[in-house]
């Protein structure tokens, strides 16, 4: 009996432990949590949730493009004798880049201009005669005149029987004569004006010529049609360039266009001068403001989709073959949007802090800058905490 009482009291000494243990623990949370309440108060961040007007975009992918790229190329044949450019470099509206050997083009011209003195030299000969033909008429035409009255009047008289045959007949073949003479005259004259008509065609096309040789000779120094930047060397100096040989490459790298593929059922909803937003994924936390200013007016057949290209202010990190998305507005609603950085993930999980021990699973949407969208968890007018 003294063993089985012994028990007893052992056991109900172990019950009451837990209880004292309970206890202890409670008195030293009520004791320390005012002591950590009044520290922490001033750290803690809140936010209410609140449904806000959020736009709905349409994401489109595509690349950013210079709005002008320009491809020179040799519009003559030569060895090329300098560049002064390279790669990245920037040039200027007019800039020399390329020069050509012009020697054969210098050569050329100068067997034109030979020409083109050879021509006045004969064209002055050529006055000259002319001159002497047009004397040679006017004395060919006294002598028809004189030949002619004479002529005449020895044929009256023969007529009349009061002279010979023989005067009548030497009259005659003096007028015949006279009569060719002036022809020989007239034709020799019509000879030399035809000369003179085709000294006139060779020094047309000899000036032509001329002028063919000084705008090759221009074409021997290759300048730049644009303010821009070389992105690619197709020659180097000492090779030889051919009509049509492309030569250097220049962009417009500070009018940039965002080129992007739009599909056919929101086309119609997009139009020039709309305000759109860009997103280049290697330039972190920026968004790109851009203005529709062409709107491809056909479709790729195969894809259904049409090309949009968004005109970009120069920033110099843009460059010409960036994956880049462009949003476009399609409407606007009511959503519930907070804070990112008041999202906690635990694995595949989603919670905010309502409280310092309380939280609500969320279900997280699209997140916009440092805002995320939040589906379902959450109402308006509930205060959730940073943690």
């Amino acid at each position: 009996m003294k063993k089985t009482g012994i028990v007893n009291r052992i056991s109900s000494r172990e019950l009451l432990n837990p209880f004292i243990t309970s206890a202890f623990l409670i008195l030293s949370f009520l004791i320390l949590s005012p002591v950590y309440n009044y520290s922490h108060a001033a750290d803690v961040v809140k936010h209410e949730v609140k449904l806000e007007d959020r736009q709905i975009y349409f994401e489109a992918v595509g690349v950013l493009t210079p709005k002008t790229v320009t491809t020179l190329s040799s519009k003559v044949m030569g060895m090329i004798t300098g560049f002064n450019k390279r790669e990245g470099d920037e040039v200027s509206s007019a800039e020399v880049i390329i020069t050509i050997d012009d020697a054969e083009i210098n050569a050329d011209m100068a067997a034109l201009e030979a020409g083109v003195a050879e021509i006045a030299s004969n064209r002055i000969e050529l006055e000259k005669n002319l001159a002497l033909a047009e004397t040679g008429k006017s004395s060919a035409a006294a002598q028809l005149d004189l030949a002619s009255s004479t002529y005449q009047r020895i044929k009256t008289l023969y007529q009349s029987k009061t002279i010979a045959v023989q005067e009548f007949d030497k009259a005659e073949a003096a007028y015949k004569m006279a009569s060719s003479k002036m022809s020989e005259a007239k034709a020799q004259i019509e000879v030399i004006i035809s000369r003179r008509a085709q000294i006139d065609a060779k020094e047309k096309q000899l000036m032509a010529n001329i002028q063919k040789m000084k705008r090759m000779k221009e074409y021997t120094v290759v300048n730049s049609p644009i303010d821009g930047r070389i992105t690619a060397r197709q020659t180097e100096v000492g090779m030889l360039a051919s009509p049509g040989m492309p030569l250097v490459t220049v962009e417009d790298y500070k009018n940039m266009l965002f080129s992007a593929v739009v599909p056919e059922q929101i086309i119609n909803n997009i139009k020039i001068n709309d305000q759109v937003k860009v997103i280049v994924d290697v330039i972190q936390d920026q968004v790109f403001m851009g203005e529709v200013c062409e709107i491809s007016p056909t479709g790729d057949v195969m894809t259904h989709t049409f090309t949009v290209k968004i005109a970009l202010h120069h920033d110099p990190r843009l460059k010409s073959g960036m994956y880049a998305r462009g949003l476009f507005d399609k409407h606007t609603v009511k959503k519930i949007s907070i804070p990112s950085d008041f999202i906690v993930k635990r694995g595949q999980i989603f919670m905010v802090y309502t409280s310092e021990k309380d939280f609500k699973y969320i279900r997280p949407g699209a997140s916009y800058g440092n805002l995320t969208e939040v589906l379902s968890g959450l109402n308006p007018g509930e205060v959730i905490i940073k943690k």
